[in-house]
């Protein structure tokens, strides 16, 4: 019997203290470039004022745009 292989999804999201927000799911791997574009097209423009945003080490996230 031969498998096929399945295809890639990532989660992505943010928790805040009104709960989640920009929850969303990439096909493929998480880029850098994909980051970015999620990070100014969903997760920005869905924060409270004053909300602080943490990110983890994933390499992906090292771009200048997400360090800003």
């Amino acid at each position: 019997m031969k498998f096929s292989h399945c295809e890639r999804r990532a989660g992505v999201g943010a928790l805040t203290l009104h709960g989640f927000i920009a929850l969303g799911a990439l096909e493929g791997t998480i880029t850098r470039d994909a980051l970015e574009t999620y990070a100014q097209k969903v997760l920005f423009p869905a924060r409270h004022p004053f909300d602080i945003i943490i990110m983890d080490n994933l390499a992906s996230k090292m771009g200048r745009a997400c360090l800003r």
